[in-house]
């Protein structure tokens, strides 16, 4: 049977480990959050290129290639964005 004081350590250990769990987590958060904004400063980065290529009217092939390449893209950005404020809202992962 344990003493007191091996409870209360005990205790003391369990404590620790989430507080260390929480503080994980707050620094995985903060890392998503930076990397969610270099994520959203990407239609400003390339808004050049993205106007260009959203002008195109897909009159040859590499219009029709650029045009298809940049939906991907902005399919996989929506994506991701919604991910990571998934992740950056969630009280746990």
């Amino acid at each position: 049977m344990a003493t007191a004081t091996g409870v209360d350590n005990g205790l003391d250990n369990i404590a620790a480990s989430i507080d260390n769990s929480r503080k994980m987590f707050e620094k995985a958060k903060a890392s998503i959050q930076v990397a969610r904004n270099q994520l959203l400063a990407i239609p400003t980065t390339f808004e050049d290129a993205i106007t260009e290529i959203n002008g195109y009217a897909g009159e040859d092939v590499f219009e029709q290639v650029a045009q298809a390449r940049l939906a991907r893209y902005t399919t996989e950005f929506v994506t991701l964005q919604g991910e990571m404020d998934a992740l950056i809202n969630a009280e746990e992962f």
